[in-house]
């Protein structure tokens, strides 16, 4: 049980390394963009480490996958939450990654 809640938080961080430099893109207060520059830069370290806890308990070859597509499945509710639009060509990839970690993540 633990080991998922590792990969959780490596997902989370990685998601949130990802938006804080969209942050950081639209700040024009030098302080601020510093701010998210900072937070995104940390937040890629604690993900990295995350994921090699992570690859103690799981293969890469399921971890790998299921992370990155989890992170963009966050980014892009976060997209959706700041108002971007998302196209049914990107509705379709949505649908295919969570499809994607579903038969990765079930196998034994």
């Amino acid at each position: 049980m633990a080991s998922y809640l590792l990969v959780v938080a490596g997902i989370v961080a990685s998601a949130l390394a990802q938006i804080c430099m969209k942050m950081a893109s639209g700040s024009a207060n030098k302080l601020q963009w510093a701010f998210f520059v900072g937070s995104s830069i940390a937040s890629y370290g604690g993900a990295f480490v995350l994921y090699y806890i992570c690859l103690k308990f799981y293969p890469i070859s399921r971890l790998s996958p299921v992370m990155t597509i989890s992170t963009m499945l966050l980014v892009v509710v976060f997209g959706v939450v700041m108002n971007e639009k998302v196209y049914m060509r990107q509705s379709l990839g949505i649908i295919f990654g969570i499809a994607s970690i579903l038969l990765i993540a079930s196998e034994k």
